[in-house]
């Protein structure tokens, strides 16, 4: 039942923030038409920036406050600050500042949430089972959320949907109450240390570097990285241009929109089975960066409205089969968990790095370029060219 509850608050939750996220995009366009794209960029950065200046902060209250009942106050935190953006919906700058701290909270409260989930799982007959379902759950919510979320606002209006996101919150809060219980039970067991700190083979801070890692590693595994590093970069921000290009050049409606988010996330479902049937070799992920390029080129271009969508969602499947095709390289390449583990937190930094630099770059970018779909079309061709530099250089080494 414990479980159940849990679930209900990550539904909840995720289309209470899905909502405040298009709401506000929605008011930022409308408010700053000339300069819709610089600051559509700008609001996507916030997570990333929040997450590299925040990190070391989170971790530190984290393990200060072991008890998740600190969760019931952040949730109610949280209704706070969102009842103060619909406040001050009508002042742009307040709405931000009151938005940022909104998502400096709402981005501990998921670190806490995925701690929550482990613990309420953990060692238990149905464990595997809760995992699948929550996987099943995230997927589906990122197929409807956005087209829920788009008919809410289209029907209640941009900054009345702020209040349903404070609502969510309140709700969230005492269902976080309801397994008040269960946390107190996790949160006051006393964890034995199976691994003493003086057993530990402590290694060389400069192993754990991300360069020196990827040194390490196989020629092939070395062009996989850091293509999709760089592929990373290059389509970092084009959801939020997309959203602009959407809105304002193609005049899609807010339902539309919903519609075309929803429609991405079902080709990143429809991704992840049809990688199965693709060539598992590094020539099968160059073309499929390849075709992810085309397919952006050819939403950009003055076709059919449902075209765009379709083209919308084909990049959802070549997005999903990438980022698998990294994932599976990954596992592969390294034989412990060690060094995984450190290899993957590395590559966390590098990206949230190169995002924020992607953002930015987007930022400066967007005022001299203001016509969406002569960005994407610039983008599109970057990604092609990128793929074919990169298969060439790979051909050139193999040789």
């Amino acid at each position: 039942m414990k479980i159940f509850w849990y679930f209900l608050h990550n539904v909840i939750s995720k289309i209470g923030n899905k909502i405040t996220s298009i709401a506000i995009l929605f008011i930022l366009i409308s408010s700053f038409s000339k300069n819709s794209l610089s600051i559509s960029i700008l609001l996507f950065s916030i997570d990333p920036i929040i997450n590299i200046l925040f990190s070391r902060l989170y971790s530190k209250i984290i393990s200060r406050y072991k008890k998740f009942v600190i969760l019931v106050f952040l949730d109610f935190i949280s209704a706070i600050f969102i009842f103060l953006v619909f406040l001050f919906s009508k002042n742009i700058l307040l709405m931000f500042i009151f938005y940022i701290l909104l998502s400096i909270v709402v981005n501990l409260s998921s670190r806490y949430s995925k701690g929550l989930f482990f613990n309420l799982t953990k060692n238990t007959i149905k464990e595997e089972w809760y995992y699948k379902i929550n996987s099943r759950i995230n997927t589906i919510l990122s197929i409807v959320a956005p087209s829920i979320s788009s008919f809410i606002i289209a029907k209640i209006g941009n900054e009345n949907a702020f209040i349903f996101d404070g609502v969510s919150f309140m709700i969230g809060g005492v269902i976080y109450l309801l397994i008040l219980d269960k946390l107190k039970e996790i949160t006051q067991s006393k964890v034995k240390e199976s691994i003493s700190e003086k057993s530990v083979n402590v290694r060389s801070k400069e192993e754990y570097k991300f360069m020196y890692m990827l040194s390490k590693c196989s020629n092939d595994f070395k062009f996989i990285c850091t293509l999709f590093i760089a592929v990373s970069f290059i389509t970092n921000f084009e959801e939020p241009l997309i959203f602009n290009y959407l809105s304002l050049e193609r005049s899609f409606s807010k339902e539309l929109i919903g519609i075309s988010l929803s429609v991405f996330s079902v080709g990143m479902f429809l991704g992840s089975f049809i990688y199965d049937y693709i060539p598992k070799n590094t020539l099968g992920l160059f073309a499929c960066v390849v075709l992810d390029g085309f397919f952006s080129f050819f939403l950009s271009i003055n076709i059919y409205r449902w075209l765009i969508v379709f083209f919308y969602m084909l990049q959802g499947i070549m997005a999903t089969i990438i980022m698998i095709y990294f994932s599976v390289s990954v596992q592969k390449e390294f034989e412990t968990n060690d060094f995984f583990m450190q290899f993957d937190n590395q590559l966390n930094k590098v990206l949230s790095f190169f995002s924020l630099a992607s953002y930015f770059c987007g930022f400066l970018l967007s005022n001299i370029i203001s016509d969406s779909s002569i960005f994407l079309k610039i983008l599109a061709i970057l990604e092609i060219l990128t793929a074919i530099f990169y298969l060439y250089r790979w051909k050139v080494i193999n040789k």
